[in-house]
């Protein structure tokens, strides 16, 4: 009975053994992606911070004004005319721009 017992132990034991081998490899399976996914990140980051370094008026407030146009607000760049029929535009920095205050 006891050679029954031993042969059961080890078969027991050499399952486990098998099952820990493959835990183990899938492990380093997964550490291996995470180290490529982190390098990825940080060079994505990196590609990130690069772009927005070249970007023109990054970081920076860009300035509107608008013009009123049949009673509706129009955004418009500060290069562009404000057409002849509009007769109240302003910056939208004005307080009183905002509050339709024409003092």
């Amino acid at each position: 009975m006891e050679s029954s017992q031993i042969s059961s132990n080890s078969t027991a034991t050499d399952r486990i053994n098998s099952a820990l081998a493959t835990l183990r490899r899938d492990m380093l399976d997964l550490r291996q992606q995470d180290v490529q996914l982190m390098q990825q990140l940080i060079r994505i980051n990196a590609n990130i911070k690069t772009l927005t370094k070249r970007r023109p008026n990054s970081g920076r407030q860009r300035k509107t004004k608008y013009s009123l146009l049949n009673g509706r607000k129009k955004f418009i760049s500060l290069n562009e005319s404000i057409p002849e029929e509009d007769s109240s535009s302003a910056d939208s920095d004005s307080d009183a721009s905002l509050s339709g205050n024409d003092n």
